[in-house]
């Protein structure tokens, strides 16, 4: 109401004593979550005039029950929120109906219940961590990447043998300190180019780095006589790949240093570096973490061990991995980003619409050379649960398509759009959700001074429900308040008067009538 320059005036109705009333008043929760985690949600419990009484909280998922809790209320003004741990065991969009059993004499029983929807995802990438041997490094990044759900990580060691090893289910595979003397692992190496996977290379003492220059295309070594260095991490501010935070990102000059090789680094292709090395107080320009893309597959490079250092350091300054979960995380983001090679895409600003809310969607569409395009029609068709539809066709912008569907009733809503672009005919469907809103069944006591701000905040007056003859005066009076009048000129040409062609006519046959008898033709 902030933004409407205009008087309010108020009517105080309603009851000021508080009734006796059991509600659900929110319930925290995620939107998404990944199939197989379980996950929280906290139900918000109030309860009014209510002390002395139970009631039983209960979840529903497909009807059945799963989560039954008593409530004892204990308060005349009682509030309590209950965490409830659930499994994503299906996937996508998942319907849980929360509810309490209601009290004998609640003032209403609606807002006894809540629906909450809950999007299950089973897009988790597999990362396969390959060693050479045990090393703490792979307990540090193992753990950085359990810290994201959408992560799934498999450790294998080139000592336990890899004859059953598939790597085609993976999204990226981090070879740490591979391939080394004792495993050189050719078919594998070979396997991961052809494969074009995107590969993280962790290069340590057990490194044989002829043979990795051998197995790869992007980076050489040379003139390594077998010495190692400490190096510490120096920051490249010109980084422009992903964005680590400036705060962290500062944090790793000041780790614990890394066990590189003393030789040239040399990358064979396009190659950007995010940290070079600094032996001592002496800073070089050899790269100590640098990324590179080569036919489309991407690569990342640290050229030393010991980030289980890192780990450990970062935690004992600030408490907490931030850091080294950002740095490895935002890293494997970048490596095993999937490309979308989709030439029509639908995409909706969320999946769950508040009743109030306008339900829009937004469109791209590609040629055969992944230009945008807009012009062929995008039709698209909205049915409810009672099989009701609404068809719509998508405005045309300068690069993209929208719809603005306006606002739908209360509801679970499916939807197919379609769109014929040089004989190939591309479709797009999904679903979405239009949640009821019953603000005014969550607050059942009247709030008479809420009325009376909004009224003294805007020019305007509360009045009580006597008082109602006075609106029309108070309203009359204010200054502020006056007619508007809108004037609009509209055009027609003469042509499009049918009537003043007929009238015309008229006119001409009776001049001709008259001068005919007249004797004048």
């Amino acid at each position: 109401m902030k933004g409407l320059d205009a008087p309010f005036y108020t009517v105080a109705l309603g009851d000021t004593i508080s009734q006796k009333d059991l509600l659900v008043s929110s319930v925290d929760h995620n939107q998404v979550v990944f199939l197989g985690n379980d996950f929280r949600i906290i139900v918000n419990i109030e309860a009014v005039g209510s002390a002395g009484a139970n009631s039983r909280l209960t979840v529903l998922h497909k009807g059945k029950t799963v989560f039954s809790k008593v409530i004892d209320i204990n308060d005349s003004d009682f509030r309590l929120s209950i965490p409830v741990d659930l499994t994503a065991a299906e996937k996508g969009r998942q319907k849980y109906v929360i509810g309490l059993t209601p009290l004998a004499g609640e003032v209403t029983e609606k807002n006894n219940t809540a629906t909450i929807f809950t999007e299950v995802l089973d897009n988790r990438q597999k990362i396969l961590l390959l060693a050479a041997a045990a090393h703490p490094d792979l307990g540090a990044l193992k753990q950085a990447l359990e810290s994201n759900q959408q992560y799934e990580v498999d450790i294998r060691l080139a000592t336990s043998g890899l004859n059953d090893l598939q790597i085609k289910p993976y999204s990226l595979v981090i070879l740490h300190q591979l391939p080394s003397a004792s495993h050189q692992l050719p078919a594998l190496l070979q396997a991961i180019r052809q494969e074009q996977l995107p590969a993280w290379y962790i290069t340590g003492n057990q490194t044989d780095l002829a043979a990795l220059s051998r197995a790869q295309e992007a980076v050489a070594f040379s003139r390594f006589n077998g010495s190692y260095n400490e190096v510490f991490a120096v920051a490249d501010p010109s980084f422009y790949l992903f964005t680590i935070p400036g705060e962290i990102r500062n944090r790793f000059s000041a780790f614990p240093p890394l066990t590189a090789p003393f030789c040239e680094i040399s990358p064979k292709g396009p190659a950007v570096t995010l940290f070079s090395q600094r032996i001592g107080t002496v800073a070089t320009e050899r790269p100590l973490m640098l990324f590179s893309t080569l036919e489309g597959t991407r690569t990342a490079w640290l050229f030393g061990e010991g980030i289980w250092r890192w780990r450990l350091h970062d935690f004992r300054l600030n408490g907490n991995h931030d850091a080294v979960n950002s740095l490895v995380n935002m890293t494997v983001q970048y490596l095993a980003a999937r490309e979308d090679t989709r030439r029509f895409r639908l995409s909706m600003p969320k999946a769950v619409f508040s009743e109030n809310e306008k339900v829009t969607f937004t469109a791209e569409l590609y040629n055969e050379s992944y230009e945008a395009v807009t012009g062929p029609d995008i039709r698209i068709t909205i049915k409810d649960q009672q099989n009701n539809t609404f068809p719509f066709i998508f405005s045309k912008g300068t690069n993209r398509y929208h719809l603005d569907a306006g606002i739908l009733p209360a509801g679970e809503y499916t939807y197919i759009a379609e769109v014929k672009l040089g004989g190939e005919t591309s479709r797009a469907s999904g679903t979405f959700v239009i949640v009821p809103q019953h603000a005014e069944e969550l607050q059942t006591t009247a709030n008479h001074q809420l009325l009376f701000s909004i009224a003294e905040n805007s020019g305007g007056q509360m009045l009580y429900p006597a008082e109602t003859d006075r609106l029309y005066e108070l309203i009359s009076e204010k200054e502020t308040i006056s007619p508007v009048i809108y004037e609009q000129e509209r055009y027609r040409e003469l042509i499009n008067l049918k009537w003043l062609f007929f009238l015309l006519l008229a006119f001409l046959g009776v001049e001709w009538l008259l001068r005919k008898q007249n004797g004048l033709y």
